[in-house]
């Protein structure tokens, strides 16, 4: 049985009486749209998944194709690549140059505890874009400035010991 929203992929397996035996949530970390789009059950008893993930700037989905064990552990399919981030990544903010919107994304192998955060050139902080606990996957934060003045900016990803700094700029 597998389940979606805009953010995250659901595969649940029953038993013959319906009680679910395992449950895996896939959050894609993005608010434009993932979902599986069907689920199969192989003679081995795992399931094979396929789905997409628009988790580019772009919006484009990239499709990608998941495969579970008989007791749900997730598996790498061949030749597949994987739906899940392999390292931590923050990413160029799109578009940039902008003027009153962009798009910043990051990427998680892991839960972590994440602060994104917009300084200006002197330095000050002057937004907290994001802040808490997210889980694995690919996350995306929609920033409306239309408080701020044209400039320079830079954001910075802080989590657990990763950081990183990317420069932006915002055009009236």
């Amino acid at each position: 049985m597998a389940g979606a929203d805009s953010t995250r992929s659901m595969l649940v397996r029953l038993d013959s009486l319906g009680n679910s035996v395992w449950t895996d949530l896939l959050d894609m970390g993005t608010s434009w749209g993932s979902c599986l789009y069907g689920v199969i059950q192989l003679d081995d008893g795992s399931f094979m998944a396929a789905g997409g993930n628009a988790s580019d700037a772009d919006g484009y989905a990239k499709p990608f194709l998941l495969r579970t064990t008989s007791d749900g552990h997730l598996i790498e399919s061949p030749n597949v690549p994987s739906a899940r981030p392999q390292s931590i990544v923050l990413k160029d903010c799109y578009p940039n140059p902008f003027n009153s919107s962009t798009r910043l994304s990051f990427d998680l192998p892991s839960a972590e505890n994440v602060t994104l955060t917009l300084f200006d050139l002197a330095g000050r902080n002057v937004a907290t874009l994001a802040q808490g606990n997210y889980t694995a996957g690919v996350h995306s934060v929609l920033f409306n400035a239309h408080d701020l003045a044209s400039g320079t900016y830079f954001y910075r990803l802080q989590a657990g010991d990763f950081r990183d700094t990317r420069k932006m700029i915002l055009l009236r």
